[in-house]
């Protein structure tokens, strides 16, 4: 299940706030699996038995865990009770109804989706307040966070459990041209319709990229974490972030080299300052205004404003640009994000707001 990722507040030194405009994520997992019995009439004895089963939200691992009338949903670390529903009444106070199953409800920067392992994610476009927890598991899971129930596997690309995990599309870091060819299913796209059509990002071919949640620990001059991202992916921490937020997962790099032309290895280098603070970095768009920083043939430079400074984008020639042009606002969903300057890169969170940058306290 991909459900819609919505950046908290993406700040930069050099740019403004971008999000991914809401769409409804894809249906849950109505199938539990092989290796449950889904619900059908049964003799009144179990159905006794089954009152005093796991409440709604409760982990279980399979159906009879859970009360009369629900079900245990396997795409879920640690299973899920839930209940088929019309409305969000039969879901009760913390619940949701979505897509004819109850979700749990969350706040942004609560970390109330971490007993499910899962990503708060906004999903319904005519009630905005509306966010629930969707499966967001890891490989290999933090301590305290539930795995997938054997023999379940984590397909970290999509974060749901699965009987058999596939990998379908292209890895994080590499081109797109629409979140259908990557295997996370999103994909940042070289221009945003804000704040004017055709903008450049930056994102020189697009750059597909999955999402996780949030890890507690960043440690001075080691590797960047993976947190629950695929092989190969980390977690860059950023400022107005929190622990269990859905954050990006970028490629990992330890060098220039290791990026595509146009891209660089960001390890986080606080501005004034030359030593980076990670051992590791994620590959992420040029800014081309950087002293000794050029854009690769056949594009060129193109001057962006963020909150507080001017930055700069490479944009293949014939792109529309914009000089200048003001705060930048959110991107669509198609999954253009603004590009960042290499000293405060976007944050990347539930909510588009401007102010932020990289998160330094986060490394002990």
């Amino acid at each position: 299940m991909t459900p819609p990722f919505r950046p908290l507040g993406i700040a930069l030194t050099a740019l403004a706030a971008w999000s991914l405009a809401a769409c409804a994520p894809p249906p849950l997992n109505t199938d539990a699996g092989a290796d449950v019995t889904m619900m059908t009439d049964t003799p009144v004895a179990q159905d006794v038995a089954r009152e005093a089963g796991a409440p709604l939200f409760a982990r279980c691992a399979r159906d009879t865990d859970c009360a009369t009338g629900s079900r245990c949903d396997l795409s879920y670390p640690g299973g899920l009770c839930t209940r088929a529903c019309t409305r969000d009444s039969v879901c009760g106070d913390t619940g949701w109804c979505y897509r004819s199953n109850c979700i749990p409800r969350c706040t942004p920067g609560a970390n109330e989706c971490a007993d499910y392992s899962g990503l708060c994610f906004f999903w319904d476009s005519n009630a905005m307040d509306k966010r629930g927890c969707f499966p967001g598991c890891a490989e290999m899971p933090a301590a305290g966070e539930p795995a997938c129930v054997s023999p379940r596997r984590c397909n970290p690309y999509g974060g749901t459990c699965e009987a058999s995990p596939t990998v379908m599309g292209a890895l994080n870091g590499e081109p797109c041209a629409a979140a259908t060819d990557c295997a996370g299913g999103r994909c940042r796209l070289p221009t945003s319709a804000t704040p004017m059509p055709d903008t450049p990002t930056g994102y020189l071919n697009g750059y597909c990229y999955s999402v996780t949640r949030r890890p507690e620990t960043f440690t001075r001059n080691m590797p960047l974490p993976r947190g629950g991202c695929p092989m190969g992916s980390v977690v860059i921490p950023f400022s107005g972030e929190m622990t269990g937020d859905p954050v990006s997962c970028w490629k990992e790099c330890t060098m220039d080299n290791d990026c595509r032309a146009g891209y660089f290895c960001n390890r986080v280098v606080p501005t004034g300052m030359t030593m980076p603070v990670y051992a590791t970095g994620g590959c992420m768009p040029v800014d081309c205004l950087r002293a000794g920083t050029t854009c690769p043939a056949g594009t060129r430079c193109i001057t962006r404003m963020g909150t507080s400074s001017r930055f700069g984008v490479c944009a293949a020639d014939g792109d529309a640009g914009v000089t200048d042009g003001g705060t930048d606002a959110s991107a669509a969903e198609a999954g253009a994000d603004v590009v960042p300057s290499p000293d405060a890169s976007p944050d990347v969170s539930t909510d588009a707001s401007t102010d932020g940058g990289l998160d330094l306290d986060a490394a002990g």
